[in-house]
């Protein structure tokens, strides 16, 4: 039965990750498959956006998570019994809504939500931002989903693995406005899911900077330093005798 369950929730986590990588092939041509504010965040703090398109891409996503989780509460909304339950809550199982656990406090659960946004945020500036990277010649939305199936595996029993402010933000105000239970899924943790991914975002932006800037100066005194040898191998051939 243990094994069942494992097997069950790996699919689960797994399936968020299957989802982005998806996405990100689907429209990442066309938009840059951001779906994430965080990510939007990071892009703009990397000079990849202007401050309008930010603007632009925030709502649309946070517009997206409020249709995507009424669509989610309109095809369950008569949902009386799922497997052993006898009931289920009202929106259904909170339309999935991100809830810190009560083994935790909320500046455990904050700091988790910054190291997993981190981290998938990182994977996203390095492989998709970098065009030095190897993913540039490969697939950049398989290590984006691959982190993204690891992050969830390691928050979703703390947090329920937000790092994704949109997508906390959808379910939770569609339960607010169709159940009762909005104190449940809008505590005093709320704001972790906000202001983890975006701080995540602002230090993932500073720190792929300082790589940037190390890497380039590398290069730098590298090609110096080969352009010297150069001129020197030149100016000694010059100078040997002509026989």
């Amino acid at each position: 039965m243990k094994l069942t369950t494992f097997l069950i929730s790996l699919l689960f986590y797994r399936s968020f990750g299957i989802s982005i990588l998806a996405l990100a092939h689907s429209i990442g041509h066309l938009t840059g498959g951001h779906m994430n504010p965080g990510v939007t965040f990071l892009m703009f703090l990397r000079r990849q956006i202007s401050a309008t398109k930010m603007a632009c891409y925030m709502f649309c996503q946070f517009l997206g998570a409020l249709l995507a989780s009424s669509l989610v509460w309109g095809s369950t909304a008569k949902l009386e019994s799922f497997g052993d339950a006898d009931s289920v809550t009202r929106p259904p199982f909170d339309l999935g809504s991100t809830t810190v656990d009560g083994s935790i406090s909320t500046g455990n659960a904050f700091l988790l939500e910054f190291m997993g946004s981190f981290f998938f945020y990182f994977v996203i500036a390095q492989t998709a931002l970098d065009k030095r990277g190897i993913a540039t010649s490969m697939f950049p939305a398989i290590p984006i989903g691959l982190i993204l199936v690891v992050v969830h595996i390691c928050l979703i029993p703390f947090t329920g693995c937000g790092v994704n402010p949109a997508r906390t933000f959808g379910p939770s105000m569609v339960v607010c406005m169709v159940g009762d239970r909005c104190s449940d899924v809008v505590g005093s943790w709320y704001w972790i899911y906000y202001v983890g991914p975006f701080l995540a975002a602002f230090a993932v932006a500073e720190v792929t900077m300082l790589i940037d800037t190390d890497v380039e100066g590398d290069q730098q005194v590298s090609g110096d330093m080969g352009a010297k040898h150069q001129k020197e191998d030149t100016d000694e051939e010059n100078a040997a005798p002509q026989a």
